[in-house]
């Protein structure tokens, strides 16, 4: 072979070896790009479905706070309770409206709903307030089952997009009494998902109806479910509860869950995602293809530098992915890294944005506050717990001020990575969370303050009383609860309106809060009752000169709408240790203590003794038991005949209802009267006294008992519809209404005289007889009274039974006997105990009577016998 060969053979030699070494290359290259593209479409695909993950979170948050607004409406205890008593009848559509009308009004404002819908037990709509009040059909499903929230897919109506929200309202005992549905505007949640939808993407959200709402950067839209076929199966499966990743045409599918039965969805373009990745593929791969040619010359000692700097190029390029990776994540807020020493190496543009400041225009302070968490871990310190190379550290907060000087708080999320077992740097990820921290806090006064005053309400009354009897208990001190119950409020509500009753109590909050010291805590317990908690008192003397000073704090008038109004107050105490041991019971027998007060008069104070407990026992007996009582055949009417004068021929009777009760035998209807008017069984009790009566008097005919008087509760007139009960029982039973005669009190007329006069008059129209009660204990305004269509005045027994041995009495008597027939009514006395009364009120001219000397109540039987043979007790031998 010759020397030309030999060189030609060489050169096809090295021709060759260069041609496979490049091939070599080639495939490096390749397999290289190949693994560094997959590499980065995985990373690009996880930066995008964290991003809309995040988005998704947001929308749940969302959606979290209109249900907490929601429970907070329907939770409101005082349109709670009227709603209950709606229910059982106690009160009628246009009272359930008039009451409760302004205060949901005053919780739809600062709420950011558009209307509140209140239904009752039945699911009738009583109540709507605010703008938006869509059709029923546009209503979440709705059944006395529910105790949880439910929400309707979003819905468009009148031209905008809406959420809306059902809640239960619930009673204290779990009953159901109805649902309120708020409707909110979806502005807000419209523009979460703009959000998600920048750059001219989609974002698709679909609820439990299958309703998707669409949004883009231009618009927004409604469609039924299917109606996007390109994001239906992702969406049905995040509504499944999975997050779903689906390549189709060109697009990127993307879908996470929201919370149950919601799915939030995104489509981006497979050029966009993975726009700029070939460009960062170019330098890798030249690197490869570069050092297979060097190999082929045999610079074996230059592959080496090249090799550290292909993985130092390739750590860079990692690093920024990943920068690029949390920008796209976390856009909301900025991403930082410090370096082992505490040093900020890379915060990004961001931060510009959250803090209005670049990063070499942070503080130190700011700085420091962004790594000081974190320290104990780049100074080695403390571990991560999964002592990974790259491992997560705990979340952290930052107090820090933006440029205007406004608090931030940021809630930071770190990694840390190691190199060979040394700390290398930390890299994370700020997000402001001061809204979120707001709202927080401001969800945990409205639970723990009341709303309407700002005082503390029952549940932080009852976390402050535990921790100050854990400190008596410790430190062998006492304490003193005082249960204030504010004397004259019902008046104020029922004559001015509840919006001054509200100005009042805010007003009667701020003197009292004035009137205690820093050891004591004053609450709103409820209406217009307050609990006052004082610590460090030596005995009762302390505990009475707290109440003096509250007394003395409401002693000046409050100035409502142009009035000038007085407001006492009735005061409760009870110690501890001395009277209970626990914090409910200290309130319970200070609340025993405070009625024991309010029946002794306006401005009185009373320290809780044993027997009251015996008092406050046996009238919650009576209030549990009254309900039984009326369906369980425990009540019974009696009658107490009415006779003419001087003749003495029966006129009539008087229906009294007994309770006979199976533990405590006969009870006086002075003592459970008003426990049904307080808990709202009166107008079930009324009704039923009211039916009996007419029932029997019907039985004994219009020849032989022309009338009969039932009485009549205010609180029957004010809250219930006392005409439409009468006529009700009076078609029932076909009783004449000329012979049925309902008796009112004096007291009760003057106290609401326009109300009261309407009632009256409507009651008149149908040809019942009217009389009022107990007349001169009262304060009667004969210009109200001259208007009055009553037939009849009862003298009250009080001035009958002292005419014999009193002449103020007598006077009175005679007086009213007068007043009465100059206004052309007839007038019966009651109380005739003796026969010198009955003569001298024979000799006054009154016309009828009734008394003990006459004829004592009797049941329905002897009643019966004595219209046989009606003859009065005197002249019975």
């Amino acid at each position: 072979m010759t020397t030309q060969e030999t060189r030609r053979l060489q050169a096809r030699i090295l021709l060759l070896a260069l041609a496979v070494l490049v091939l070599l290359g080639l495939i490096a290259a390749s397999l290289t790009a190949h693994a560094y593209y997959q590499q980065a479409r995985d990373r690009a695909d996880l930066a995008q479905q964290a991003a809309l993950q995040h988005h998704g979170q947001a929308v749940a948050q969302y959606f979290d706070r209109l249900e907490d607004i929601a429970w907070q409406v329907a939770s409101r205890s005082r349109i709670r309770d009227e709603l209950a008593a709606y229910n059982r009848g106690a009160t009628d559509l246009e009272d359930l409206q008039d009451f409760s009308h302004d205060k949901l009004e005053d919780a739809l404002r600062p709420s950011g709903a558009a209307g509140i819908i209140r239904l009752d037990a039945e699911g009738r709509q009583v109540l709507a307030v605010g703008d938006a009040n869509p059709d029923p059909i546009y209503w979440p499903d709705i059944d006395p089952a529910m105790r949880e929230t439910r929400m309707r897919d979003h819905l468009a109506w009148e031209g905008r997009a809406w959420i809306m929200i059902a809640v239960p309202i619930l009673s204290r005992e779990d009953e159901w009494l109805g649902a309120d549905i708020l409707v909110f505007p979806a502005e807000a949640l419209v523009g979460v998902l703009e959000s998600a939808a920048e750059g001219g993407k989609a974002a698709w959200l679909e609820g439990p109806q299958g309703v998707v709402l669409r949004v883009d950067d231009i618009t927004w839209s409604l469609k039924p479910t299917g109606a996007g076929n390109l994001v239906a199966p992702a969406l049905q499966q995040a509504r499944g509860g999975s997050q779903a990743l689906q390549r189709t045409d060109g697009e990127v599918v993307f879908a996470v869950p929201v919370r149950p039965g919601w799915g939030l969805s995104m489509a981006v373009p497979e050029e966009e995602l993975y726009a700029g990745m070939m460009a960062h593929l170019a330098l890798p791969v030249g690197l490869v293809l570069g050092m297979a040619l060097l190999s082929g010359l045999g610079l074996i000692g230059v592959i080496r530098p090249l090799s550290r700097q292909v993985v130092a190029q390739s750590e860079a390029l990692e690093r920024a992915s990943e920068e690029q990776e949390d920008l796209l994540e976390y856009a909301s807020g900025f991403v930082y890294r410090f370096d082992r020493s505490g040093r900020a190496r890379y915060i990004s543009p961001g931060v510009e944005r959250v803090l209005g400041r670049s990063m070499d225009r942070l503080p130190e302070t700011t700085l420091r506050a962004l790594v000081e968490p974190f320290l104990p871990y780049l100074e080695g310190t403390a571990v991560p717990i999964d002592g990974g190379t790259d491992s997560e550290l705990p979340p952290a907060r930052a107090e820090v001020t933006d440029k205007a000087g406004n608090p931030v708080v940021l809630e930071l999320n770190a990694r840390v990575r190691y190199n060979s077992g040394h700390v290398v740097d930390i890299f994370g990820v700020a997000r402001d969370v001061t809204s979120r921290e707001e709202a927080r806090r401001r969800v945990s006064h409205l639970a723990n303050y009341d709303p309407l005053t700002d005082l503390p309400n029952r549940t932080q009354l009852d976390e402050r009383l535990a921790r100050a009897i854990e400190r008596c208990r410790l430190h062998d001190e006492r304490l003193a609860v005082l249960f204030v119950d504010l004397d004259g409020f019902k008046y104020v509500n029922d004559s001015l309106g509840h919006h001054r009753g509200d100005e009042l109590l805010e007003a009667v909050a701020r003197r009292l809060l004035g009137a205690i010291d820093r050891h004591s805590t004053i609450a709103r317990h409820g209406g217009d009752e307050f609990v006052v908690l004082t610590e460090h008192i030596a005995g009762t003397d302390d505990a009475e000169r707290v109440a003096d000073n509250l007394l003395r704090a409401l002693e000046a008038p409050f100035h409502v709408a142009g009035q000038e109004l007085f407001i006492g107050a009735s005061i409760g105490i009870s110690l501890f240790p001395d009277d209970a041991a626990s914090s409910d019971m200290l309130i319970r027998n200070a609340d025993s203590a405070m009625y024991r007060a309010k029946a002794r008069g306006r401005n009185n104070v009373q320290l809780y003794t044993a027997d009251l407990t015996d008092a406050s026992q046996r009238r919650l007996a009576i209030e549990a038991g009254l309900r039984r009582a009326i369906e369980g055949n425990e009540l019974e009417v009696v009658y107490q005949p009415q006779w003419y004068l001087p003749g003495e021929g029966l006129s009539g009777a008087e229906a009294l209802v007994r309770w006979r009760h199976p533990d405590f035998g006969m009870i006086s209807p002075a003592e459970f009267i008003p426990v049904a008017e307080e808990n709202g069984t009166i107008g079930l009790l009324g009704r039923w006294v009211l039916r009996e009566a007419v029932r029997r008097t019907c039985e004994w005919g219009p020849q032989r008992l022309g009338r009969i008087g039932v009485n009549v509760s205010g609180h029957q007139v004010l809250f219930g519809d006392i005409a439409g009960d009468v006529r009700a029982v009076l078609e029932e039973t076909g009783l004449e209404p000329w012979r049925l005669e309902l008796e009112i009190t004096e007291g009760f007329v003057m106290d609401h005289a326009e109300r009261g006069i309407a009632v009256l008059e409507e009651l008149r129209a149908m040809g019942v007889q009217l009389a009022i009660d107990d007349f001169g204990t009262g304060y009667s305004s004969l210009s109200y009274l001259k208007r009055l269509p009553v037939q009849r005045l009862k003298v009250d027994a009080s001035f009958v039974q002292g005419a014999d041995t009193d002449a103020a009495d007598a006077a009175l008597t005679a007086s009213i006997i007068a007043m009465g027939h100059k206004l052309g009514l007839t007038v019966i006395a009651e109380g005739v105990e003796t026969a010198t009364q009955r003569d001298m009120i024979i000799l006054d001219g009154c016309d009828e009577a009734q008394g003990y000397y006459l004829a004592r109540p009797m049941s329905t039987e002897q009643m019966g016998a004595l219209i046989e043979d009606p003859v009065p007790a005197c002249r019975r031998d």
